[in-house]
């Protein structure tokens, strides 16, 4: 079987036209202003309606002084062509040195598979400066479905997200909230706006209001460490890079890092849980509170799993054994502290229970009896976690199998009484998974460079139909399925150019599959990767394009 590179680099596609070039970016804005001295160049590309397979193979980069030396074709700042060049995010500036205040003006064309040349660019421009002025925020997705309760629940809390990031684009530091607050939406801002360049932003006020003791601070004006809120400064980060692909932040911010969970060891050496000078205790909608010492042992094993993934793109990969040292003493502290000898949680609390199946403080073998007992609650008493507990929610019920009772209690109203301006779900990943689950648009590798469509489905009529779409950094992602009363379940989706597709179909391995009419070894641009018998799912790997595939 060929690889999955071989597949998208040796097919041909069935149409041919010259790619076009599309979204130039520096530093993840359009046209910004205040950027590094070196900065780095993106691009989407755009392939004809109905082509499959299209990729770059080489670029021309032009960068002027002027507008008017650009329109002539003069690269008097740097004028670069590269060969075999696939990539078309995040290209580092290798043209004349850049001083301050300095504009400079640039387009990009590029050549496809078939080694035809496509169109210049729209010219795209940006200033080089000490201080960066963010851009206002432009939405990046759209979801509906057959549910219009959650369809109202999309709109409301994107509307609400929006408001917080456009408000702290506009200049007020405040608007995220603290650290937990941007912790928990981190995700959701990067699936709706294009948030990236601001949630840098942010990291980057985080990072350089460390404290002497190498803690940072809750938020970018406070001066407070606490419970949860400066674990931001690492969690912010990862999910930022997964979502954005930008490695060099983390290179850069990894001293920092590092320093910080050093700190936290050195204050905390027995693994117990701190209680800090900031308030920030979970107290539960009803039911039993959660102690102070549980959370932020759960959000530093959660921090540890972190950098124990973040020490490659950190370019410090032999401290991953630090970490893996660092998460087997929590999880021993975590099962002295608060489990019995049957395995279950000394508490009764739901964000208990849930942080602790989520933040990485359990073995495997001690999750079940946990999940079982939250699992008991949430069906008799419904969801009764605060803002820690509902943000783990989503994973732990969808990652177990239990999305039918999840979807219920989306549905219920502890959960979606969405209407309050300052909902407790708001900014607690409700929406993300909205999109990373039951849309199934996510991400198989940073920066959307493979990009997985694998749409989780509750059964019976809960739903029977979604529709969404997301400008990721690869290009517009869009996502269509529905099932029928007589069984037929129908996925269609668009990969953008350059990116490969691995598509998951619920329910199939045991059913009749097609794309386009046609059986997925015969049509073009798919390969079938497996059937599991275990999930009953069927894999198949896609190159970029226009796919309609069928179950029944």
């Amino acid at each position: 079987m060929k690889s999955a590179l071989s597949l998208l680099l040796t097919a041909t596609p069935l149409l041919a036209a010259p790619l076009s070039v599309t979204e130039l970016r520096t530093e993840h804005e359009p046209n910004p202003i205040g950027v590094r001295v070196d900065p780095r160049l993106s691009w989407q590309l755009a392939a004809a309606k109905g082509e499959r397979g299209k990729r770059q193979t080489k670029f021309h980069l032009l960068a002027s002084s002027s507008a008017e030396k650009l329109a002539k074709n003069e690269g008097d700042l740097w004028d670069f062509t590269k060969e075999r060049a696939f990539q078309k995010h995040l290209i580092q500036w290798q043209g004349k040195p850049l001083k301050k205040d300095t504009t400079v003006h640039w387009k990009v064309k590029v050549w496809d598979e078939k080694n035809e040349e496509g169109a210049w660019s729209a010219p795209a421009t940006f200033k080089v400066g000490e201080t960066r002025q963010l851009r206002p925020i432009k939405s990046t997705s759209s979801f509906e479905s057959s549910h219009q309760g959650l369809n109202q629940i999309f709109n409301k809390h994107k509307a609400g997200l929006e408001t917080r990031l456009q408000n702290y684009v506009k200049g007020d530091k405040n608007a995220l909230g603290f650290g937990t607050n941007v912790i928990r939406a981190t995700r959701e801002y990067l699936y709706h706006f294009d948030a990236t360049a601001a949630l840098w932003h942010w990291v980057d006020l985080i990072h350089q209001g460390q404290k002497a003791s190498n803690f940072f601070p809750a938020s970018p004006v406070s001066k407070s460490i606490g419970l949860g809120q400066s674990d931001a400064g690492i969690l912010v980060p990862y999910g930022t890079w997964w979502m954005s692909g930008d490695a060099l932040e983390i290179r850069e911010s990894w001293k920092a890092m590092d320093n910080y969970m050093v700190a936290r060891e050195q204050a905390d050496q027995g693994f117990r849980g701190r209680i800090w000078g900031l308030a920030m205790g979970e107290n539960a909608v009803s039911g039993p509170s959660t102690p102070r010492e549980l959370i932020d042992i759960s959000y530093l094993g959660q921090a540890t799993r972190v950098m124990k993934d973040l020490a490659i793109p950190g370019g410090e990969p032999l401290t991953s054994i630090r970490y893996k040292d660092f998460g087997a003493r929590i999880k021993k502290s975590f099962a002295k502290q608060y489990l019995t000898e049957d395995g279950t949680l000394t508490l009764d609390s739901q964000t208990a229970q849930l942080l602790a199946l989520r933040s990485s403080v359990l073995p495997a073998e001690k999750r079940a009896p946990i999940l079982a007992s939250l699992k008991k609650s949430l069906e008799e008493n419904g969801l009764q976690a605060g803002s820690n507990g509902t943000s783990a929610l989503f994973p732990v019920l969808t990652f177990t199998g239990n999305l039918d009772l999840l979807f219920d209690l989306v549905a219920d109203k502890h959960l979606a009484d969405f209407t309050k301006k300052n909902s407790p779900t708001l900014g607690t990943g409700t929406t993300e998974w909205m999109m990373s689950t039951l849309a199934g648009i996510d991400t198989a590798a940073p920066g959307f460079q493979q990009i997985r469509i694998a749409p989780v489905i509750p059964t019976g009529d809960r739903l029977t139909h979604v529709s969404a779409s997301h400008d990721s950094p690869a290009g517009k992602i869009s996502v269509s399925w529905k099932k029928s009363s007589e069984g037929v379940f129908t996925l269609d989706c668009t990969i953008p150019p350059g990116a490969l597709g691995i598509i998951t179909l619920p329910q199939s391995a045991d059913k009749t599959v097609t794309e386009s009419g046609k059986s997925i070894k015969d049509a073009f641009g798919t390969q079938l990767v497996k059937k599991d018998s275990a999930t009953g799912n069927t894999e198949i790997l896609t190159q970029s394009g226009d796919f309609s595939f069928q179950v029944k």
